[in-house]
Parts: structure tokens; sequence; C-alpha cells
């Protein structure tokens, strides 16, 4: 299996964190994975020192922009992957839903939400454009939790859910 993994980070904080220990943790024998990223994102060097392929991006992938949605799907058409995992990569799932590639995504944000955000219908669009755009959710339990788990890759602490389409439950869950 062949993964794109996308990433919108440009520093190194935890989304990069989680992602380089991912990769460095999957059975190459099983998982091909290919990692699109900013041009001058510092994880760059971390994950080309795992020696996985890196495709660097020009334009902002965390936005939903016509020139990072041609990007993205010309990386997804060329790599002929079979999944797209993204961090938080709004164009990152558009993309792989335009070519017809599941989509998982990872959410890394644990803190309560605050202002405009926690209207009603700003928290339902948020909602909606997940199930749309994604098949499964990959979340912690929480900043705790986080914190003190020694494996980041370990299934104690994660949780998978079926988000898209056809899911049964809540969407993302508390």
């Amino acid at each position: 299996m062949k993964v794109l993994h996308v990433i919108s980070d440009e520093n190194i904080g935890g989304a990069g964190v989680l992602l380089t220990t991912l990769l460095r943790n999957l059975d190459r024998a099983r998982v091909e994975s290919v990692v699109a990223l900013p041009k001058n994102s510092l994880l760059r060097g971390r994950i080309e020192a795992l020696r996985i392929p890196v495709r660097p991006l020009t334009h902002p992938c965390s936005r939903l922009s016509p020139s990072s949605m041609r990007e993205l799907v010309q990386v997804v058409r060329e790599e002929s992957v079979d999944l797209v995992h993204t961090n938080a990569s709004l164009a990152g799932r558009a993309a792989g839903r335009l070519c017809g590639v599941p989509v998982i995504h990872t959410r890394h944000c644990c803190y309560p939400v605050t202002g405009a955000l926690r209207l009603p219908i700003l928290s339902l669009m948020g909602r909606t454009c997940n199930r749309l755009l994604s098949d499964h959710s990959i979340r912690r339990g929480g900043c705790g939790q986080f914190a003190r788990a020694r494996d980041p890759c370990g299934s104690d602490h994660l949780h998978h859910q079926r988000i898209g389409p056809g899911a049964s439950g809540g969407g993302m869950g508390a």
C-alpha cells in the first residue's frame, strides 16, 4: 500500500514529531510512504533522514485555494497512492477526495473551542467539512493523555473513528 502523508507545518511541532515517529515505525515491507509538505518546512530534513521521499509544495496546503488544490491533485495522481493521510491539511483531504482516494486525517487540537468557533453553525460546518473530506479520523483522547503517551504510535491512547459518508455515530466525537 502506498500512502501520501500531507502536513502543512513549516516548523517542528507535535504534528511533525507524531508524523516522523509514525514513519519511523511503519512496516516498510507493507507500507510505502511519501510526504508532501511546504518547501521551506523544517521537517524535510528529518523525513529525508528516514529515507522517505518528500514532495515539497509551493502552495500552502492548509487552505482550500485553487493553486494548492491543483498542486496536491497532481501529487496524488503522479504518486498513484492508495491512501491520503493528512495532518489537518484541508487541501490534502480535498485532493484525495477529488482523485477518488480514501482519506484519513489526524486531528491534533485538544484545546476547548473558544470565541466564534463555538457558534453552533460554525461547529456544524466544521463537522460537515470533516465528514465530506475524510473517511476516517485519528485523534488523541486529550492533552493529558497525549503528554503521557510514551509511544505516539501505540494504540493505548489512539482513537480511530469512521466519519465519512455512511458512517454511524456522531462524527468526530469528544
